[in-house]
């Protein structure tokens, strides 16, 4: 199915589908590893690392700021998280523009919500949900343009 709007020349559906799932595959494959590295684990115990939408309801009550060590941990992970990024604007196609407005969308709603938890401006709860907000936000996104290219995650 063409996208919509198509100009001579773009890609197909069927042709930007293997290429995207598969970015996205490794960009979560990507952030599952720094999930996984143990530096990280003061984060952890406040929200999930990915997949916020796991965040518990006790975690996004959590009424504490950042310590030293927290803050440490989020600007470590932040830097490898950079790195994940990198790689899905360096694999999936230039030329679909709204595949990476979606991305930086998202990335903004998470850095939004994480410089001020750095700065100890809010509180771990208060992060949590709304990473979280952001993530159901990111999933709306995805699923329409999906819906509007025919492509299937």
């Amino acid at each position: 199915m063409p996208l919509a709007c198509a100009t001579p020349g773009t890609p197909d559906a069927g042709d930007i589908a293997p290429t995207t799932v598969a970015a996205s595959r490794e960009v979560l494959a990507c952030r599952r590893s720094v999930a996984a590295n143990p530096e990280y684990r003061p984060i952890a115990a406040h929200m999930p690392l990915i997949e916020f939408d796991r965040a518990t309801v006790v975690q996004m009550g959590n009424p504490s700021l950042s310590t030293d060590e927290d803050i440490a941990a989020l600007t470590a992970s932040s830097e490898d998280i950079q790195q994940c990024r990198r790689k899905l604007q360096e694999t999936v196609p230039r030329d679909i523009p709204a595949t990476f407005a979606i991305s930086i969308a998202g990335w903004n709603d998470n850095d939004t919500t994480l410089s001020p938890l750095v700065k100890r401006k809010l509180t771990w709860g208060a992060a949590a949900t709304r990473l979280r907000t952001a993530e159901a936000e990111l999933a709306r996104r995805v699923a329409i343009f999906n819906a509007l290219t025919g492509m299937v995650s």
